[in-house]
């Protein structure tokens, strides 16, 4: 048996899961890039 509206619901949140890993991975990239720019000036 098919049950299109589940296999829908797992679809939409297993998008949901790669995106939000996807902002989470570029925000901590970025911070640590803040992060190290910020440091370099200290040495600076």
């Amino acid at each position: 048996m098919r049950y299109p509206d589940i296999d829908r619901a797992y679809a939409n949140e297993a998008k949901l899961d790669v995106s939000v890993g996807l902002w989470t991975a570029f925000g901590g990239s970025v911070t640590s890039f803040m992060a190290g720019v910020a440091g370099l000036k200290r040495h600076i």
